[in-house]
Parts: C-alpha cells; sequence; structure tokens
C-alpha cells in the first residue's frame, strides 16, 4: 500500500478484516439462495463505509 492511499486514521487491518468478513458472509448468501440483485447491493453497501 503506497502512504496516502487511505486516510491517516484509518486502519488497515480493520479494514481487511471487514472486508473478509462482507465476503465471507455474501458467499453464505449466495449458497443460501441470495439473488444476483442482491449480491451487488450488499458490495455496493459495503464499499459505501470504504474510507
Amino acid at each position: 500500500m503506497e502512504e496516502g492511499e487511505l486516510p491517516p486514521e484509518a486502519d488497515p487491518k480493520a479494514l481487511a478484516g471487514y472486508l473478509a468478513t462482507v465476503i465471507q458472509g455474501m458467499s453464505q448468501q449466495a449458497r443460501d439462495g441470495a439473488t444476483a440483485a442482491d449480491l451487488p447491493r450488499t458490495a455496493e453497501l459495503a464499499l459505501r463505509a470504504w474510507p
């Protein structure tokens, strides 16, 4: 990661954990029958929280 790519207050380790959790949750949703429209909405919402 290059300096300045994230705001100074960002916690890269926490962000990585957050993203891994979202991906795992989306995988489980897909396995359990989420529609093709549901998953992109989830991803878009998750990325809104990205600094």
